[in-house]
C-alpha cells in the first residue's frame, strides 16, 4: 500500500494500481480491505473511470468501517457527479447529512448539494 501511495502521490496511477491490488489481495481484515478498495477507487476516480471507482467505493463502504464512512460517501457522491447523475449525487449528499449530522462531512455535503440545485 505504501508503494502504491508513493506512485499515486507522484502522478503515476498506472504504477500505483498493482500495489493497491496486492494490498487488497493480502488484506486480512475489513479495515485493510476497505482501505485498499478505497485507494483503488481514488486512482480510478482520478483517471476518470467513475463507474469503476464507484463500484470500489461501494465495496469499501460495505466493509462496514465506520471511520471511513464519511470519506467513502463523499467519494460516491463525487462519482455520481462525474457520471452526470445529479439525482444520485443529491441522494448521497442527503444520506451524509442524515447519517453524519453535525460533522464536516454533513457541512460539505450540504455545500455540494446546494451547488447541484
Amino acid at each position: 500500500m505504501a508503494l502504491g501511495q508513493l506512485y499515486a502521490q507522484h502522478g503515476q496511477p498506472e504504477k500505483a494500481t498493482p500495489w493497491f491490488q496486492k494490498g487488497l489481495d493480502a488484506a486480512s481484515n475489513s479495515f485493510d480491505k476497505a482501505m485498499a478498495q478505497a485507494a483503488l477507487g481514488y486512482i480510478n476516480e482520478k483517471i476518470g473511470k467513475h463507474s469503476d471507482a464507484l463500484a470500489l467505493f461501494e465495496k469499501a463502504l460495505n466493509q462496514g468501517e465506520a471511520t471511513l464512512k464519511g470519506d467513502l460517501l463523499m467519494a460516491i457522491a463525487r462519482c455520481h457527479e462525474g457520471l452526470k447523475d445529479g439525482a444520485k449525487a443529491r441522494a448521497t449528499y442527503d444520506q451524509i447529512i442524515k447519517q453524519l449530522p453535525n460533522t464536516e462531512y454533513a457541512k460539505n455535503a450540504q455545500l455540494y448539494k446546494d451547488m447541484l440545485e
